[in-house]
């Protein structure tokens, strides 16, 4: 969510930040889905995780130079195509691991509690994310996201040894 009113703030015009974030970074990240999708069934979920939460961190902490107002830079649309990449290819990883999670008799219900809560972290993030930029600045909200993400890839490392059943692909060499 603070992509679109930053970008606004800092030039673009509506036409190219529509362009950009809702055809050009979703459509590229589709492969990133494809190959999350793909490598799940060579590496364990938790471990594709852990390699990939550091890339959408790193790709949000590129941002933070706009987030800070300075113009869009070269570096601008890499790091948002990157960062849709590396967000859907979590969001691939973590629902193959929901799958993983449901019971014989019960997935539905299983499935989309856990997803539905998902869903709803993500939504209440932007919300918050959005209030705290307009409070604190962009710059300090893209900071506090990027922490999310490392706290986020501590509780993978912290919760992996304990999941290692999780996946419900086969898992080559594990």
């Amino acid at each position: 969510p603070l992509l679109h009113t930053r970008l606004v703030d800092v030039g673009w015009t509506v036409d190219r930040v529509g362009l950009v974030l809702n055809v050009l970074a979703p459509s590229v990240s589709l492969g990133a889905a494809v190959l999350a999708g793909t490598l799940l069934t060579r590496i364990d979920g938790w471990r594709l995780l852990l390699v990939i939460l550091p890339l959408e961190a790193l790709c949000t902490f590129a941002l933070l130079p706009l987030a800070a107002g300075a113009a869009a830079s070269p570096f601008t649309l890499p790091a948002i195509l990157g960062l849709f990449c590396a967000h859907n290819a979590a969001s691939t990883v973590v629902v193959t691991l929901i799958m993983g999670r449901a019971e014989p008799g019960s997935e539905g219900s299983d499935f989309s509690s856990q997803h539905s809560l998902f869903l709803l972290t993500g939504f209440a993030a932007g919300g918050l994310a959005l209030q705290l930029a307009g409070s604190q600045g962009y710059a300090n909200a893209l900071f506090a996201a990027t922490a999310l993400m490392a706290l986020a890839f501590a509780a993978c490392a912290l919760m992996r040894p304990g999941m290692q059943g999780a996946s419900p692909l086969p898992q080559a060499g594990n």
